[in-house]
């Protein structure tokens, strides 16, 4: 979305003005006096009156924006927390999809991608939960650039989880989406930071290929590419 829009850059924006505006004010009155050495009532306050209709009228305008800022703002958080339910049911309905995430106990990564793998439609379920994953996770730090939304910070674990991406899997998706610089961007907009890419995803390759299911060439067979897919992520 233009930067204009963006709810943080016109808010700045709205503050300025007035402040802007008497600053003018301010100026036209000292250079008046500077000049004539006195200064007629008439003289000061016309210029006042005047420059505060106009930030009386932006104000309405803006107070008409704020209305329908707040409103887009609920209706993308609901959509948004539609799309998150969703999930989670596809989660309840298909536990196999939960070894994607750290589970702090009966960890089995390789396992878990395996019979992700072997199968052609858990494969399918899997990179179709993932790619939702990265949508909701993306717009929800969209919406809250543009918009002032806090659906990002209510699921923020979700977004650690994901860093954390013990499967490969979310990473597998990406570099398969984008090239690393692209994927990088997409991961900095969803709040979400993978320390390896290129790891995840030859971890993933490499059981597609043990359950004869690989498609295309080794997009991290090249140590530049390896070495342009680490990221520094904070502790």
């Amino acid at each position: 979305m233009n930067a204009l829009w963006n709810v943080g850059t016109l808010d700045r924006v709205i503050f300025m003005f007035p402040v802007t505006v008497f600053a003018v004010i301010l100026a036209g009155v000292l250079y008046r006096l500077g000049r004539k050495r006195r200064i007629r009532t008439t003289e000061f306050w016309e210029p006042i009156v005047a420059c505060l209709t106009v930030v009386l009228v932006f104000v309405g305008i803006y107070a008409g924006y704020a209305s329908f800022r707040n409103q887009t703002r609920l209706a993308a958080e609901t959509a948004l927390n539609e799309g998150a339910d969703n999930l989670f049911a596809v989660e309840i309905d298909h536990p196999e999809l939960r070894c994607l995430y750290s589970n702090f106990g009966h960890d089995d990564p390789q396992a878990c991608v395996a019979r992700l793998a072997a199968d052609r439609d858990r494969w399918s379920l899997a990179i179709f939960y993932v790619e939702e994953s990265w949508f909701t996770l993306e717009k929800a730090s969209e919406d809250r650039a543009n918009w002032g939304s806090q659906y990002a910070g209510d699921i923020g674990y979700w977004a650690d989880d994901v860093s954390d991406d013990p499967s490969g899997m979310f990473a597998f998706y990406l570099l398969n989406q984008h090239s690393v610089p692209a994927a990088k961007a997409r991961m900095t907009r969803a709040g979400v930071c993978i320390a390896d890419l290129c790891d995840g995803y030859s971890k993933v390759r490499g059981a597609l290929i043990k359950a004869k299911a690989a498609d295309g060439p080794d997009l991290c067979a090249s140590p530049q590419v390896r070495a342009q897919s680490r990221s520094r992520c904070p502790a």
